[in-house]
C-alpha cells in the first residue's frame, strides 16, 4: 500500500503481524514506554505526514492500558500531520456497556467512541459490536465487520459436512441472540432453536410491593353481592387489626380518632396522607351501601386461598422499615440476559473497592503471571484427573516458569522487534462449577434430538450460562454434542478451565479477535481459535483504495 503505514499497539501482536503479512507490509516501527507509575508515551519511529496511518489495537485483559495507548498513539499520529487515521479494533472495549444498566450508571461505551474522536481518529473498524446501535456513539464513521462468514464457512467444513445439515441446530442462550442465530443458520441450512431461562423467583422485590401489612389483614369473605362491601366492613370493624393500625397513626399525627379512610399504611408502619379534606368528610358521613356496591365498582377476586399456602403474618416478615432499599420492578425488566454472567460476588467487590493501595503484594508482573500458570495448573490438573478415570495416560501441558521479580523501572516496547508486553491482567483463579445456576428455569423453544448443537453469541466471557444451557440440552433434550460458538472469546479467569472439564461441551469455537495467552491455548484440548486477520487486511486494503467494505459483510474474502 503506497503512502500508508499500519502501526500496532502491544495488546495483540501476534494478530498484527498476521494482517501485516496479507497485506504484504511490515509494521511500521513505533517506540512505546512505560513508566513506573503506569503512564504511557508514544514516539513514532518513521515519518507520518501526509500517509494514511492505521493503528491496529484490540480490547485486552488490561483493556484500560491498552485503551490509553492507543488514543495516544493517535494524538501522536495526529501532531505529526498524518493525512487520515483509522483505528482497528478487532474487539471494541467497554463494549458490552452500551446502555445504562443502573439508575445512576454510565454508557460507557459512548465514552470510549468519543475519545476516540477526541484524540484525532477519522475512522474505526471494528468487528462484531455488542449491540449495532453503538455505532451512532461514534462521531467519525465506523465500518461494524461481522465474522459471520469467517465463521460459517469454518462450520460448513468442518461441522455441518461431516454431521449433515439436518443434524445440526444453532441455538441462542437467550432471546437476545435470536437474529444471530437465524442468520447463522440460514448461511448453514440448519435449523435453530432458543433458549428461554427464567430467574425470577431470585429478583422477587419486597419493598416496592404493595402493603402487605393491609393485604394480610383483609380477612376471606363469601363470593356473590355485596361481597365487598362485606369486606370493607369486617376489615374496619371495631377491634380489627387495620383499623387499629389506622387509629394508631391518627393518634401519632394529632387526630381527633375519628374513623377516617384518609392514611394508608405501608410495610414500615409509616402513615401517608391521602386525599384532600372534601373527600375526608365525605368518607365520614357516608354509609356503605351493600346492594349498591356491585353497581359502582366491578372488582376481580382471586379464589379462596388454602389454609396452608397463606400469607405470613406482618411479625414473621420482618421487613423492618419501608424505605430500606431494594430491587425496585425497572430495574428487574431491564436486566438484560447477555449480562447474566458478569455478576460479581459482593463480597468480591467490598473487598476490591475497599483494599488500601499500599497493601498490595508482589508487583503486577509476577501477579499476573502466578495467575497464568495457576490457571494453566488447574486445567492440566482436571485433564490428568479425566484421563486416569478413563485409563488413558495424561499428556504433559508445558507451563511457563513465572518471570523474575526485578522488573526495570522503564520498559522499552517497540512493535518492529515485536516484544511483549506485561502479561494480561487475569484474577487468582480457580477452578470453579456453573451448578450455581441449575436453580433457573429453563426452556428449550425447537428441537435438537440427535442433533450437534452450535450454541452461539457473540462473545464468551464467564462460561456459567453456556455451560448451564449445554447441560440442558444434553441432558433432558436429547442433543448429540454441544459445541460453543462466538465471535469474541474472553474467558475470564478460569472459564477455559471450566470448559475443559464440563462434560457436556465438545468443543468452544472463538476467533482471535481478542488475546488469549499461549498458556491457556496450549493448556486447553477444547479450544479452537479461527484466525480473522484476512477480513482485516482486506477491510484495510479495501479502505485505503476507497473501495466498498459491505463486501466483506456477508463473504469470506479468502
Amino acid at each position: 500500500m503506497r503512502n500508508a503505514k499500519l502501526f500496532a499497539g502491544t495488546s495483540h501482536l501476534a494478530l498484527a503481524q498476521r494482517v501485516a503479512t496479507h497485506l504484504g507490509v511490515e509494521l511500521a516501527p513505533v517506540s512505546l514506554r512505560r513508566y513506573t507509575n503506569r503512564e504511557t508515551t508514544a514516539d513514532l519511529g518513521c515519518s507520518v505526514r501526509d500517509k494514511d496511518v492505521y493503528i491496529l489495537q484490540s480490547g485486552s485483559m488490561t483493556t484500560n492500558d491498552h485503551l490509553m495507548e492507543a488514543l495516544i498513539m493517535v494524538s501522536a499520529a495526529k501532531l505529526a500531520s498524518a493525512r487520515k487515521i483509522t483505528v482497528v479494533m478487532p474487539y471494541f472495549p467497554y463494549s458490552k456497556q452500551s446502555k445504562k444498566k443502573k439508575r445512576r450508571g454510565a454508557i460507557s461505551g459512548k465514552l470510549v467512541a468519543g475519545m476516540l474522536g477526541v484524540a484525532g481518529a477519522d475512522h474505526v473498524i471494528t468487528m462484531d459490536l455488542h449491540a449495532s446501535q453503538m455505532s451512532g456513539f461514534f462521531t467519525v464513521p465506523v465500518d461494524n465487520l461481522f465474522s459471520e462468514p469467517t465463521l460459517a464457512r469454518w462450520l460448513a467444513e468442518h461441522v455441518v459436512k461431516e454431521a449433515g445439515a439436518d443434524h445440526v441446530a444453532v441455538v441462542a442462550k437467550n432471546a437476545g441472540g435470536a437474529k444471530r442465530v437465524t442468520a447463522l443458520a440460514d448461511r448453514l441450512g440448519a435449523g435453530f432453536a432458543l433458549i428461554h431461562t427464567d430467574n425470577a423467583p431470585s429478583t422477587r422485590p419486597f419493598s416496592r410491593t404493595p402493603s402487605t401489612v393491609a393485604l394480610h389483614t383483609l380477612p376471606q369473605t363469601p363470593r356473590g353481592p355485596g361481597m365487598f362491601a362485606t369486606a370493607v366492613s369486617a376489615a374496619m370493624a371495631p377491634g380489627s387489626p387495620l383499623r387499629a393500625s389506622i387509629e394508631r397513626a391518627e393518634s401519632d399525627e394529632g387526630s381527633d380518632g375519628a374513623l377516617d379512610v384518609r392514611t394508608i399504611v405501608d410495610a414500615g408502619g409509616r402513615g401517608k396522607k391521602k386525599g384532600k379534606a372534601k373527600k375526608a368528610a365525605k368518607a365520614k358521613g357516608a354509609d356503605v351501601d351493600a346492594a349498591a356496591a356491585p353497581r359502582r365498582a366491578a372488582f376481580y377476586v382471586s379464589p379462596l386461598t388454602a389454609a396452608q399456602e397463606q400469607p405470613p403474618t406482618p411479625e414473621a416478615l420482618e421487613l423492618g422499615d419501608a424505605g430500606t432499599p431494594g430491587v425496585e420492578i425497572s430495574e428487574v425488566l431491564n436486566q438484560s440476559d447477555d449480562d447474566d454472567d458478569d455478576a460479581l460476588d459482593a463480597s468480591r467487590l467490598l473487598e476490591m473497592v475497599n483494599t488500601p493501595a499500599d497493601e498490595a503484594g508482589p508487583s503486577d508482573l509476577v501477579h499476573n503471571a502466578e495467575a497464568l500458570a495457576q490457571a494453566a495448573a488447574g486445567i492440566l490438573e482436571q485433564r490428568t484427573h479425566r484421563a486416569l478415570s478413563l485409563g488413558r495416560r495424561p499428556a504433559a501441558v508445558p507451563v511457563d516458569t513465572p518471570p523474575s521479580s526485578d522488573v526495570p523501572p522503564m520498559q522499552r516496547i517497540t512493535s518492529g522487534t515485536h516484544l511483549q508486553s506485561d502479561p494480561p491482567v487475569r484474577p487468582p483463579v480457580a477452578v470453579t462449577s456453573w451448578h450455581k445456576k441449575r436453580t433457573a428455569r429453563i426452556t428449550l423453544v425447537g428441537d435438537v434430538s440427535d442433533k450437534v448443537v452450535l450454541l452461539l453469541d457473540d462473545m464468551i466471557d464467564h462460561p456459567s450460562s453456556f455451560l448451564t444451557a449445554a447441560e440442558h440440552l444434553m441432558v433432558h433434550c436429547g442433543a448429540r454434542a454441544v459445541c460453543i460458538v462466538a465471535a469474541h472469546g474472553l474467558f475470564s479467569g478460569s472459564s477455559l478451565g471450566e470448559i475443559e472439564i464440563c462434560p457436556y461441551v465438545q468443543s468452544v469455537i472463538v476467533t482471535n479477535s481478542f488475546p488469549i495467552p499461549d498458556e491457556l491455548t496450549t493448556a486447553s484440548s477444547k479450544l479452537i481459535q479461527i484466525d480473522i486477520a484476512p477480513v482485516l487486511a482486506e477491510a484495510i486494503r479495501r479502505n485505503h483504495n476507497g473501495e466498498s467494505i459491505s463486501y466483506l459483510f456477508d463473504r469470506n474474502p479468502y
